[in-house]
Protein backbone atom coordinates (compact mmCIF):
# COMPACT_ATOMS: atom_id res chain seq x y z
CA UNK A 1 0.00 0.00 0.00
CA UNK A 2 1.33 3.53 -1.16
CA UNK A 3 0.33 6.83 -0.30
CA UNK A 4 -1.05 7.20 -3.78
CA UNK A 5 -3.30 4.35 -3.31
CA UNK A 6 -5.39 4.68 0.39
CA UNK A 7 -6.43 1.54 2.05
CA UNK A 8 -10.12 3.41 1.91
CA UNK A 9 -11.47 6.08 0.42
CA UNK A 10 -14.56 7.61 2.88
CA UNK A 11 -16.64 10.31 0.68
CA UNK A 12 -18.32 12.88 2.43
CA UNK A 13 -20.84 14.57 1.30
CA UNK A 14 -21.37 18.25 3.05
CA UNK A 15 -23.91 20.68 2.85
CA UNK A 16 -24.99 23.12 5.82
CA UNK A 17 -23.66 20.46 8.85
CA UNK A 18 -21.45 22.89 10.22
CA UNK A 19 -22.49 21.39 13.95
CA UNK A 20 -21.58 17.76 13.06
CA UNK A 21 -18.63 17.64 10.67
CA UNK A 22 -15.81 17.69 12.96
CA UNK A 23 -17.28 14.47 14.97
CA UNK A 24 -17.93 12.44 11.97
CA UNK A 25 -13.81 13.48 10.86
CA UNK A 26 -12.80 12.70 14.21
CA UNK A 27 -14.98 9.45 14.44
CA UNK A 28 -12.75 8.12 11.11
CA UNK A 29 -9.45 9.32 12.57
CA UNK A 30 -10.16 7.44 15.41
CA UNK A 31 -10.45 4.06 13.52
CA UNK A 32 -6.57 3.86 13.53
CA UNK A 33 -6.52 3.65 9.88
CA UNK A 34 -3.44 5.11 8.61
CA UNK A 35 -3.79 4.73 4.85
CA UNK A 36 -7.51 6.53 4.70
CA UNK A 37 -8.34 9.30 2.45
CA UNK A 38 -11.51 11.61 3.99
CA UNK A 39 -13.00 13.15 0.44
CA UNK A 40 -15.14 15.91 1.93
CA UNK A 41 -17.22 17.12 -1.25
CA UNK A 42 -18.68 20.86 -0.19
CA UNK A 43 -21.67 20.87 -1.70
CA UNK A 44 -22.15 24.88 -1.43
CA UNK A 45 -22.69 24.75 2.51
CA UNK A 46 -23.62 28.18 3.57
CA UNK A 47 -23.77 27.63 7.07
CA UNK A 48 -19.47 27.76 7.34
CA UNK A 49 -18.88 24.01 7.04
CA UNK A 50 -16.78 24.71 4.03
CA UNK A 51 -14.57 26.99 6.56
CA UNK A 52 -14.67 23.62 8.91
CA UNK A 53 -13.76 21.47 6.20
CA UNK A 54 -10.90 23.67 4.97
CA UNK A 55 -9.51 23.73 8.77
CA UNK A 56 -9.42 20.06 8.97
CA UNK A 57 -7.70 19.71 5.89
CA UNK A 58 -5.07 21.78 6.92
CA UNK A 59 -4.83 19.85 10.31
CA UNK A 60 -5.21 16.40 9.30
CA UNK A 61 -3.41 15.06 5.60
CA UNK A 62 -5.87 12.60 4.93
CA UNK A 63 -8.72 14.55 4.41
CA UNK A 64 -9.16 16.32 0.83
CA UNK A 65 -11.80 19.13 -0.09
CA UNK A 66 -13.61 18.86 -3.52
CA UNK A 67 -15.78 21.97 -3.50
CA UNK A 68 -18.46 22.75 -6.14
CA UNK A 69 -21.68 24.63 -6.30
CA UNK A 70 -24.93 23.14 -4.58
CA UNK A 71 -26.01 20.10 -7.02
CA UNK A 72 -27.65 17.38 -4.27
CA UNK A 73 -26.03 14.36 -2.30
CA UNK A 74 -26.05 12.10 -5.33
CA UNK A 75 -24.02 14.60 -7.28
CA UNK A 76 -21.78 15.06 -4.31
CA UNK A 77 -21.01 11.72 -3.97
CA UNK A 78 -20.59 11.10 -7.68
CA UNK A 79 -18.22 13.79 -7.98
CA UNK A 80 -16.19 12.00 -5.08
CA UNK A 81 -16.25 8.62 -6.71
CA UNK A 82 -14.38 10.15 -9.24
CA UNK A 83 -11.31 11.42 -7.35
CA UNK A 84 -11.19 8.49 -4.48
CA UNK A 85 -7.98 5.92 -4.67
CA UNK A 86 -9.10 3.81 -2.42
CA UNK A 87 -8.52 -0.14 -2.36
CA UNK A 88 -11.91 0.16 -0.50
CA UNK A 89 -15.29 2.88 -0.61
CA UNK A 90 -17.36 3.96 1.85
CA UNK A 91 -20.03 6.37 2.11
CA UNK A 92 -20.33 8.84 5.23
CA UNK A 93 -22.93 11.93 5.73
CA UNK A 94 -21.48 14.70 7.28
CA UNK A 95 -23.73 14.47 10.44
CA UNK A 96 -23.04 10.89 11.45
CA UNK A 97 -20.24 8.76 13.09
CA UNK A 98 -18.37 5.43 12.87
CA UNK A 99 -18.31 3.36 16.18
CA UNK A 100 -14.23 2.09 17.03
CA UNK A 101 -13.24 -0.48 15.31
CA UNK A 102 -15.68 -0.11 11.81
CA UNK A 103 -13.15 0.33 9.38
CA UNK A 104 -11.05 -2.68 10.51
CA UNK A 105 -14.11 -4.31 10.83
CA UNK A 106 -14.77 -3.63 7.34
CA UNK A 107 -11.47 -4.56 6.16
CA UNK A 108 -11.40 -8.07 7.75
CA UNK A 109 -15.08 -9.25 6.03
CA UNK A 110 -14.63 -7.38 2.75
CA UNK A 111 -10.67 -9.14 2.49
CA UNK A 112 -13.10 -12.53 3.44
CA UNK A 113 -15.37 -11.90 0.89
CA UNK A 114 -13.25 -11.14 -2.03
CA UNK A 115 -11.46 -14.21 -1.48
CA UNK A 116 -14.07 -16.18 -1.20
CA UNK A 117 -16.23 -14.15 -4.11
CA UNK A 118 -14.27 -12.16 -6.54
CA UNK A 119 -14.17 -8.26 -6.62
CA UNK A 120 -17.72 -7.98 -6.47
CA UNK A 121 -18.34 -7.74 -2.75
CA UNK A 122 -19.93 -5.17 -0.40
CA UNK A 123 -20.49 -5.79 3.62
CA UNK A 124 -23.44 -4.07 5.01
CA UNK A 125 -23.64 -3.23 8.88
CA UNK A 126 -26.29 -2.35 11.26
CA UNK A 127 -27.59 1.41 12.32
CA UNK A 128 -27.83 2.90 15.68
CA UNK A 129 -30.25 5.72 16.00
CA UNK A 130 -29.01 8.58 17.90
CA UNK A 131 -31.08 11.21 19.31
CA UNK A 132 -30.41 14.57 21.60
CA UNK A 133 -31.34 13.92 25.00
CA UNK A 134 -33.64 16.89 26.52
CA UNK A 135 -32.12 16.60 29.86
CA UNK A 136 -28.28 16.92 28.49
CA UNK A 137 -28.25 17.97 25.38
CA UNK A 138 -26.13 15.12 24.09
CA UNK A 139 -26.36 12.41 21.35
CA UNK A 140 -26.88 8.92 22.76
CA UNK A 141 -28.51 5.48 21.33
CA UNK A 142 -32.02 4.70 21.28
CA UNK A 143 -33.65 1.22 20.49
CA UNK A 144 -32.58 -1.43 19.28
CA UNK A 145 -29.48 -1.43 16.05
CA UNK A 146 -31.30 -1.98 12.96
CA UNK A 147 -30.50 -2.79 9.36
CA UNK A 148 -31.43 0.03 7.06
CA UNK A 149 -31.45 1.21 3.70
CA UNK A 150 -28.42 3.16 3.40
CA UNK A 151 -25.42 3.06 1.91
CA UNK A 152 -23.62 4.52 4.90
CA UNK A 153 -23.48 1.21 6.93
CA UNK A 154 -21.66 -0.36 4.14
CA UNK A 155 -18.25 -0.78 2.76
CA UNK A 156 -17.31 -2.20 -0.91
CA UNK A 157 -14.37 -2.36 -3.35
CA UNK A 158 -13.46 0.04 -5.51
CA UNK A 159 -14.56 -2.59 -8.31
CA UNK A 160 -17.45 -3.13 -6.97
CA UNK A 161 -18.47 0.81 -7.17
CA UNK A 162 -17.49 0.83 -11.14
CA UNK A 163 -19.84 -1.70 -11.62
CA UNK A 164 -22.80 -0.13 -10.06
CA UNK A 165 -22.04 3.22 -11.18
CA UNK A 166 -22.88 6.44 -10.18
CA UNK A 167 -25.72 7.64 -8.35
CA UNK A 168 -28.98 8.71 -9.76
CA UNK A 169 -28.51 12.46 -9.63
CA UNK A 170 -32.52 12.69 -11.09
CA UNK A 171 -33.50 11.15 -7.66
CA UNK A 172 -34.21 13.60 -4.70
CA UNK A 173 -34.58 10.98 -1.78
CA UNK A 174 -34.11 6.68 -1.92
CA UNK A 175 -30.80 7.39 -3.79
CA UNK A 176 -29.31 4.86 -1.11
CA UNK A 177 -32.38 2.28 -1.46
CA UNK A 178 -31.49 2.35 -5.61
CA UNK A 179 -28.05 2.78 -5.64
CA UNK A 180 -28.35 -1.24 -3.54
CA UNK A 181 -30.66 -2.23 -5.89
CA UNK A 182 -28.23 -1.60 -8.83
CA UNK A 183 -25.42 -3.67 -6.48
CA UNK A 184 -27.80 -6.48 -6.16
CA UNK A 185 -29.45 -6.86 -9.76
CA UNK A 186 -25.46 -6.73 -11.17
CA UNK A 187 -24.79 -9.48 -9.05
CA UNK A 188 -23.13 -8.14 -6.21
CA UNK A 189 -22.33 -10.05 -2.38
CA UNK A 190 -23.76 -8.28 0.02
CA UNK A 191 -23.94 -10.02 3.27
CA UNK A 192 -25.59 -8.05 6.33
CA UNK A 193 -23.84 -8.66 9.33
CA UNK A 194 -25.45 -8.01 12.57
CA UNK A 195 -22.75 -5.15 14.21
CA UNK A 196 -23.10 -1.78 14.36
CA UNK A 197 -21.10 -0.19 11.57
CA UNK A 198 -23.07 3.70 11.95
CA UNK A 199 -24.23 5.82 14.40
CA UNK A 200 -27.17 7.98 12.53
CA UNK A 201 -27.94 11.22 14.05
CA UNK A 202 -31.78 12.18 13.64
CA UNK A 203 -32.84 15.58 13.68
CA UNK A 204 -35.29 17.69 12.35
CA UNK A 205 -33.30 18.78 9.29
CA UNK A 206 -32.60 15.85 7.75
CA UNK A 207 -34.33 14.72 4.93
CA UNK A 208 -36.10 11.49 6.15
CA UNK A 209 -38.49 13.81 8.28
CA UNK A 210 -39.81 14.88 4.63
CA UNK A 211 -41.99 11.98 4.55
CA UNK A 212 -44.20 13.18 1.02
CA UNK A 213 -40.94 13.15 -1.22
CA UNK A 214 -39.61 10.13 0.59
CA UNK A 215 -42.48 8.42 -0.65
CA UNK A 216 -42.72 10.34 -3.97
CA UNK A 217 -39.26 9.21 -4.84
CA UNK A 218 -39.62 5.49 -3.66
CA UNK A 219 -42.46 5.38 -6.23
CA UNK A 220 -40.28 6.89 -9.19
CA UNK A 221 -36.83 4.42 -7.95
CA UNK A 222 -38.98 1.48 -8.29
CA UNK A 223 -40.53 2.46 -11.31
CA UNK A 224 -37.02 2.59 -12.75
CA UNK A 225 -35.91 -0.36 -11.07
CA UNK A 226 -38.61 -2.38 -12.85
CA UNK A 227 -37.80 -0.83 -15.89
CA UNK A 228 -34.47 -2.05 -15.82
CA UNK A 229 -35.64 -5.95 -15.34
CA UNK A 230 -38.07 -5.56 -18.26
CA UNK A 231 -35.40 -4.43 -20.08
CA UNK A 232 -32.99 -7.20 -18.96
CA UNK A 233 -35.80 -9.66 -19.92
CA UNK A 234 -36.16 -8.53 -23.37
CA UNK A 235 -32.48 -8.51 -23.73
CA UNK A 236 -32.13 -12.32 -22.76
CA UNK A 237 -35.28 -13.04 -24.91
CA UNK A 238 -33.18 -11.65 -27.78
CA UNK A 239 -30.03 -13.00 -27.32
CA UNK A 240 -32.08 -16.38 -27.14
CA UNK A 241 -34.08 -15.73 -30.88
CA UNK A 242 -30.70 -15.14 -32.79
CA UNK A 243 -28.97 -18.37 -31.06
Amino acid sequence: MTESSPLFSVIIPLYNAAPYLEMAVASVLRQGIKAVEIIIVDDGSTDGSGEIARELAQRHNEVRIIKQENGGVSNARNAGIRRCRGEFVCFMDADDEYPEGTLTFFEEELKALRQQHGEMVMVRGMAQYMRRSEVDGGWHGQEAPIALSLVTANAQTRATVERVGFFDEELRAQEDLDWLLRAEERGVVMPLRERVTLLYRQHESGLAHNAALMQSEKVKMLRKSIQRKHARRAQMKHKEQNR
